[in-house]
């Protein structure tokens, strides 16, 4: 199979789909295709899954490396120490040789004097030593070394997509590489890249400011960075801004041993310098690394959780704006919008799991959505903090899902729009919920006696990844665009239609014109598409300890009714 459309996002009459690391643009008026921006790591992934299919072994030599092993370990050895620089190695093997081989007591010690004509004739010198237990290991196969048995390459993926409002530019986020891309559109769907800022931990959400000016970047670590749409690199601000005037404490010097070979003559003293100046160097590497890794353009720190950030949206009340945040702990927090969001308005407590999903009513925009690993969805008076409703999904989930229904639901995406029903005057709005691995979209709608009401359900083909509203020339949405999750299905159907005409959903046939681009795509398992593509419902925690509790409380009032 290959790998489907992820998310989706219009820009006027173009469609950009992600899929994997690659952004294509579509004709809305006619699905043709027409251009496609390709994540430079492209190149570089397929490279690495072509050389990790490739034999790893040569004819007749057994397990043997695939580099070649001559009496000279040298190499090896320097081209080992700069792969481990480059990433964490991968798991060395554990040969027998080594369990059994028992070295010398002064093995580790520091040559200070050149060692004697005896020593040298025996092999028990340092570097001789080193260099035949070397030897003897590469001949039954050699260490582990990264290069010769490989190492898992994460797989590029563009997470999320986002217009401006005039439609000038586009931002891109990649996970992998914790980058954030800003294009130039030309309107007719061809990108040109205007910059490439990687940010000092992954994203997981991204918003636009309503100006067009700012970028609102959050990161699973709980930090919202704001950073210029259109910002250039610049070497003036290497360290984030915090929002307070905090002073910032120096970063302390580099520890270095003070002893040297020519003042410390004892083997054990001896042992314990080398170990120190390996410690020195390793630690003079990573704050090397940690130097060349420091963001060095503009982003200021607005927000920070202490819990793992999972979505944002913004909110208005009169002329004040507001961030709204929420995050694995069960919590959603109500902070003002830039320059004041440092100051916290309130938070609404309520969920029992992780909250993924929130939304803004467009014709009640007092309320609040929120949905996550929660059965219900929770309506809040988000201003007041305080709870007006809950929803229950799982009696819809159940008539979409075939035999026994899930008694746990991970929320993926929350949309809600504008739409004026059919015999009604004023306009409601209408509420798209999906749920990870669930093969339909639920959909609600705010009532003048109720705050939220079930409006239909729309069973798909495949698992809806993610909606994207396009609008009409009025500026109202006229119908929305499904991105679908085929599965092995035959005759796969990776994009779906839904018609809002009067605010009564049907389902329309939608295909891209993508023959073509669809065939260049490699083939992937069904097992790396929910790798990469679901990933919600590994928010949920665990709590093995509260359920033992529980049981054990059930089996002691059992015991108690029967008299044991």
């Amino acid at each position: 199979m290959k790998l489907p459309y992820s998310f989706l996002q219009p820009s006027g009459n173009v469609l950009f789909a992600a899929r994997g690391a690659k952004i294509h643009s579509f004709n809305l008026e006619d699905n043709t295709y027409l251009a496609t921006w390709q994540h430079p790591d492209v190149e570089k992934s397929a490279g690495a899954g072509a050389s990790k299919s490739g034999p790893d072994t040569k004819e007749g030599n057994g397990p043997a490396s695939a580099l070649e092993v001559t009496g000279d370990t040298s190499t090896l050895k320097d081209t080992a120490e700069a792969e481990v620089q480059d990433g964490p190695p991968a798991k060395r093997q554990r040969l027998q040789e080594e369990q059994d081989a028992q070295p010398d007591k002064d093995e580790g010690a520091m040559d200070v004097d050149e060692p004697s004509a005896e020593d040298q004739k025996k092999g028990s010198g340092f570097k001789n030593r080193k260099q035949k237990q070397k030897e003897r290991q590469y001949r039954q196969g050699g260490p582990n070394v990264r290069g010769t048995y490989g190492r898992t390459v994460e797989q590029p993926l563009i997470s999320h997509l986002l217009v401006t409002s005039s439609g000038s530019h586009l931002v891109a986020v990649s996970g992998h590489d914790k980058t954030i891309w800003t294009f130039e559109h030309d309107g007719r769907g061809a990108l040109t890249l205007f910059s490439q800022r990687p940010m000092p931990k992954r994203p997981c959400t991204a918003l636009i400011s309503p100006d067009d000016k700012l970028i609102l970047s959050a990161d699973k670590f709980g930090d919202v960075y704001t950073v210029p749409l259109l910002g250039v690199p610049s070497a003036a601000s290497e360290e984030p801004q915090p929002a307070s005037s905090t002073p910032v404490p120096e970063s302390s010097k580099e520890w270095k041993p003070q002893g040297t070979n020519l003042t410390v003559h004892s083997r054990r003293n001896l042992e314990a310098l080398q170990q120190q100046q390996s410690h020195a160097a390793k630690a003079h590497a990573l704050n090397e690394a940690h130097q060349a890794e420091k963001v060095k353009f503009e982003h200021n720190l607005i927000i920070g959780h202490v819990s793992l950030l999972t979505a944002m949206i913004l909110a208005q009340k009169g002329e004040r704006r507001y961030i709204v945040t929420a995050d694995r702990d069960e919590h959603i927090r109500l902070s003002r919008y830039v320059p004041q969001a440092h100051v916290i308005e309130g938070y609404c407590l309520g969920h029992t799991h992780f909250v993924s999903a929130l939304t803004i009513l467009p014709t009640r925009p007092d309320v609040l959505i929120s949905g996550g690993g929660d059965v219900e969805l929770y309506a809040w008076d988000w201003e007041a903090s305080k709870l007006l409703a809950k929803f229950d999904l799982l009696p819809y989930v159940a008539q979409a899902v075939a035999g026994e229904a899930p008694t746990k639901l991970a929320v993926s995406q929350l949309t809600s729009v504008p739409v004026t029903l059919a015999g009604e005057n004023t306009p409601s709005s209408l509420i798209f919920v999906t749920c990870e691995g669930v093969p339909a979209i639920i959909i609600f709608q705010t009532d003048s006696e109720s705050i939220v009401k079930h409006h239909s359900l729309i069973p798909t083909s495949g698992n809806p990844l993610h909606i994207a509203h396009i609008s009409g020339r009025d500026g109202v949405p006229a119908r929305a665009i499904v991105a679908l999750d085929p599965g092995e299905a035959t005759e796969p159907v990776e994009t779906l239609s839904l018609s809002l005409a009067g605010g009564a959903v049907t389902a329309e046939s939608f295909k891209l014109q993508d023959d073509e681009v669809t065939a260049a795509e490699a083939d992937v398992s069904q097992a790396e598409v929910r790798k990469l593509l679901y990933s919600v419902e590994d928010l949920r925690k665990h709590d093995f300890d509260g359920d033992e509790a529980a049981e054990e409380g059930k089996n002691g009032q059992e015991d108690k009714g029967t008299g044991a």
